[in-house]
């Protein structure tokens, strides 16, 4: 790590990265399979971004921030009750949620049909 970083900083980028790759691989997220994120545009929902896309998965943002498009996202969408148009009649394989407790009951009646929905 570099020197001109605070310990505290160091340690925090491998957690930063180690949860969302840990998370998608305990979901056993597959290929073409859609990964909904909740919250992407920040630090785990921009690796869980990066990691879902190098695994094979559509990836669809629910964020405010289109910035998260350089990061591998296939569909952003600000308002969480897009993701059933997205998706049709399809599952979602992986539900990803960082965003709180506040939104989970919105998050996951919009994405009913899904395979695992983490928090």
């Amino acid at each position: 790590m570099p020197l001109k970083y605070q310990t505290t900083t160091n340690g925090s980028i491998p957690v930063t990265t180690l949860t969302p790759f840990h998370t998608l691989k305990q979901a056993a997220l597959k290929i073409d399979e859609f990964l909904v994120i909740f919250g992407a545009s920040g630090n785990t929902g921009m690796i869980a971004t990066q990691f879902g896309k190098k695994m094979g998965a559509k990836i669809i943002i629910v964020s405010i921030d289109n910035r998260i498009k350089d990061f591998g996202a296939d569909y952003i969408i600000t308002e969480y009750d897009k993701v059933a148009d997205l998706i049709q009649d399809k599952m979602a394989g992986v539900v990803l949620n960082s965003l709180g407790v506040q939104t989970w009951e919105n998050n996951w009646i919009q994405c009913l049909n899904f395979s695992m929905f983490i928090l």
